[in-house]
């Protein structure tokens, strides 16, 4: 999200008129929208019309003559502005949600699903590394042991076949509860291979049923072995071309990650609760809480089915 702002910043400063401008921005993620259509009104009639441009201000002609301003488009909620209220950044509200918009659940008779189901975020990703930096912590709130049969992830489109494994970790809280510690490992899955040009959910089967007992909490990370290209093993691509992981808007405190020591330039060994800690920041700094936008966790989903 960090990246959106940086360009939303970035079109402001570079953009100097006394025309009226304006962007396009999604509501929930703060993503800049694109080809949005939009009309100049004037006593109900259309006097103008055009589409939104990529990456840049919207300038509306000063010499024409409009009292409102009309927004849409087809998978958003229409919008009209008054001319006296038209910002430099307009809000839109999503109104249909598409499959690769969000994570889907396949959910079926009593499966029980832990995790989130929201909209992903297309501008927030993480490529998988071969190392635990981040994860869910998955708590089973039932009085029976549930037994997990499989784990889905989402990612970004491959560009090269990636091979990964999805490992459960026993936890150890520390002196401080926004943190904690990844003791044992307790299950590692078969080998996952992603071909290249595959997005979106990846179903991993666990050929050995993980029993999670009651109230009992589990660290899920997914770790990577190699890429592939062309036969050849083991090489690394660039950053750019490294898989990885569909961050979702999240509601939950449950995402823990690897923070940077700045003096040492050493990852912690601790993990800290990162939209704890965004809370936490936003009320002391701010007094207000974060927008939903930056609040957001892995896309990590676990389905079993309570014991008998």
């Amino acid at each position: 999200m960090l990246k959106v702002y940086i360009q939303i910043a970035f079109i402001i400063i570079t953009f100097k008129t006394a025309a009226q401008t304006f962007l396009t921005l999604d509501n929930d993620t703060h993503e800049l929208i694109e080809e949005v259509n939009y009309a100049l009104l004037y006593k109900g009639d259309t006097v103008a019309r055009a589409i939104t441009k990529v990456n840049e201000f919207n300038r509306i002609n000063e010499s024409t003559r409009f009292d409102s301003l009309y927004l849409y488009k087809f998978d958003y909620e229409d919008l009209i502005i008054p001319k006296s209220k038209i910002d430099t950044l307009i809000y839109l509200n999503k109104k249909i949600l598409f499959l690769d918009e969000v994570v889907i659940s396949n959910k079926r008779d009593n499966t029980i699903q832990l995790g989130e189901l929201n909209r992903f975020v297309k501008r927030r990703s993480t490529r998988i590394t071969d190392s635990i930096h981040g994860g869910i912590l998955f708590t089973n709130p039932y009085n029976k042991t549930l037994n997990v049969r499989k784990v889905d992830f989402f990612i970004d489109k491959a560009v090269y076949e990636t091979n990964v494994v999805v490992k459960f970790f026993t936890i150890g809280k520390t002196k401080l509860s926004d943190k904690l510690q990844i003791n044992n490992e307790i299950y590692t899955s078969d080998v996952v291979t992603i071909s290249p040009k595959q997005k979106g959910k990846i179903e991993v089967p666990l050929t050995q049923v993980y029993e999670l007992k009651p109230m009992e909490q589990i660290f899920v990370s997914i770790k990577l072995l190699n890429y592939n290209k062309e036969g050849q093993s083991n090489f690394m691509p660039e950053l750019k071309e490294q898989t990885k992981l569909k961050y979702q808007i999240s509601e939950r405190t449950d995402f823990y990650n690897r923070y940077f020591r700045q003096k040492s330039k050493t990852s912690s060994e601790e993990f800290i609760n990162v939209n704890a800690f965004f809370n936490y920041d936003y009320a002391y700094q701010f007094k207000r809480k974060p927008h939903k936008s930056i609040l957001v966790a892995p896309a990590i989903v676990l389905y079993g089915v309570l014991a008998d």
